[in-house]
């Protein structure tokens, strides 16, 4: 006798787990990720138009760029689902 799972004991833990994965997954249906990928393309053009040109860009009034592409101050800028945290040192930003 050939001991194992039959195929439809197989297909149910495979739903089951199925299941479990799809209710446990976060809904991001909210963020609109279209246009924060855009913003943080215009942040990396004013920080490379910066050190291109040697001169200070400013971003939204809020961050600006010297001549190395370095920031002037640590700042967040709050949008409604995400925020964009500019951290001092190289000019480096994170989306959260």
């Amino acid at each position: 006798m050939i001991k194992g799972f039959t195929m439809i004991e197989s297909l149910f833990c495979f739903s089951m787990i199925l299941i479990m994965v799809t209710i446990s997954m976060p809904v991001f249906h909210h963020i609109d990720l279209d246009y924060s990928f855009k913003e943080v393309l215009n942040i990396y053009e004013v920080q490379t138009n910066a050190m291109v040109n040697k001169e200070t860009e400013e971003y939204q009034e809020e961050v600006t760029f010297n001549r190395f592409g370095d920031i002037n101050h640590a700042t967040t800028i709050e949008h409604d689902y995400y925020d964009l945290i500019f951290q001092l040192g190289n000019g480096r930003f994170y989306v959260r």
